[in-house]
């Protein structure tokens, strides 16, 4: 089974949710959200991003940034959140994963933004690139919602026990000048919604699929 501990982040021992058999895989399916870390009279002063294969409440659902204007430049980067998990058993990485990132755009104007997801290993100090991928470039002139998808083809990469597995999730936009714009990053396994997440039809819920090399 899965152990999970909300410290820094989650933990992971191994076990899966389904297997491909013809690529030699077992894949663990995670979910991306803020665990409080800190507290004061019963209320959360902070809290650390974590991916788990169980499903929680975060607190936040989402980060927003409002976008300065980018005019016909480059894209700017918005978000570079980390989503982390400790390994506490040696995995070796491999095959085909599906990130799925619920997003919010707004413009008075013109925004467009996309998703670019990262599986990355950390061992608290440096970390190591794996793998990433890249959505679509989704564009809205009103508050719209999209849910993206990052195709990620995984190396073979081992992991170590008291390694952290590290989801990277970045958010690039460009937006049309002098206008008011904002970006949203939902992440609430439990796909709850408020005053600004109101879809129901795109849940606020993050995924992503991690492969592992096994034996079988």
């Amino acid at each position: 089974m899965l152990s999970e501990k909300y410290r820094k982040s989650g933990e992971i021992n191994a076990t899966y949710d389904y297997y491909d058999v013809a690529a030699g895989t077992g894949i663990i399916n995670f979910y991306a959200g803020a665990a409080p870390t800190k507290y004061s009279a019963g209320i959360a002063l902070a809290s650390s991003a974590i991916i788990s294969n169980n499903k929680f409440y975060s607190q936040p659902i989402f980060e927003k940034k409002a976008l300065a204007d980018t005019g016909a430049g480059a894209a700017q980067k918005a978000f570079d959140i980390d989503f982390d998990v400790l390994v506490n058993k040696p995995l070796t990485l491999k095959g085909t994963c599906i990130v799925n990132v619920p997003i919010r755009l707004y413009g008075t104007g013109t925004t467009s933004g996309s998703i670019v997801a990262k599986w990355r290993k950390w061992d608290g100090v440096t970390e190591t690139d794996i793998a990433s991928g890249t959505s679509f470039i989704y564009t809205a002139t009103t508050a719209t919602y999209f849910m993206t998808s990052e195709y990620i083809n995984v190396p073979t990469t081992l992991i170590k026990r008291g390694e952290y597995l590290r989801l990277t999730i970045e958010g690039w936009y460009q937006t049309t000048p002098s206008r008011t714009e904002g970006f949203w990053i939902a992440h609430d396994p439990m796909g709850q919604v408020n005053a600004e997440w109101t879809s129901t039809t795109i849940p606020s819920i993050l995924t992503a699929q991690l492969p592992i090399k096994i034996n079988i």
